[in-house]
């Protein structure tokens, strides 16, 4: 039986073995404690890797190495990134939002623009939410309208953290709320 020297795997030691490893009952893969007995599919592979050219086993290696993730990616995956349907990632490469590439009758997107609009969505919805937050601030102010327990809550951490103004505005609300209220029931009892 022949045999020749292969690199196993990546930063292990190399070794000689028979090249006729695919025609073998078992193989299993060991590291550290744990230990695999691996299917006719996967005992196949290995010993296609085994039986590989040494350089084709380095670029191999590397392509381990540097674990990136692929440079494409499926309208199903896309659409999970983005936290949307797989039809609106479809729309929005018909619209221009995305660049799409036909692989047959399937198309892949950019994993880089899928993420650069991923981080566009999540910056436009936290300034949404933060101008929302704001006018809800201004219009309650503007009515006196008594602040929510959240809001007081918030008002006892921002003093906590030191962020006096902040507080103040809640608490100045509440008082003017309180004041109001107070006002109000006292014209109600003085008409009785």
């Amino acid at each position: 039986m022949a045999t020749m020297e292969h690199l196993v795997a990546p930063g292990s030691v190399t070794g000689r073995f028979p090249l006729t490893l695919s025609g073998a009952l078992r193989v299993s893969v060991s590291v550290g404690d744990e230990h695999l007995d691996l299917n006719p599919r996967g005992a196949m592979l290995v010993s296609k890797l085994l039986e590989a050219d040494p350089s084709l086993l380095r670029e191999f290696e590397a392509l381990l190495d540097r674990g990136s993730a692929p440079e494409w990616m499926s309208p199903e995956e896309a659409a999970a990134v983005l936290g949307v349907s797989r039809p609106t990632v479809v729309r929005w490469a018909k619209a221009g939002k995305l660049t799409d590439q036909p692989v047959g009758t399937h198309h892949r997107y950019p994993r880089a623009e899928v993420e650069h609009l991923r981080a566009e969505r999540a910056a436009s919805a936290a300034a949404n939410r933060e101008a929302a937050q704001r006018a809800r601030a201004q219009a309650a102010e503007m009515l006196d309208v008594p602040p929510t327990p959240a809001e007081m809550i918030e008002a006892g951490r921002a003093l906590r953290e030191g962020r006096t103004a902040a507080a103040e505005a809640i608490f100045a609300r509440a008082h003017r709320a309180d004041a109001r209220r107070s006002a109000g029931s006292a014209r109600t009892s003085t008409a009785e």
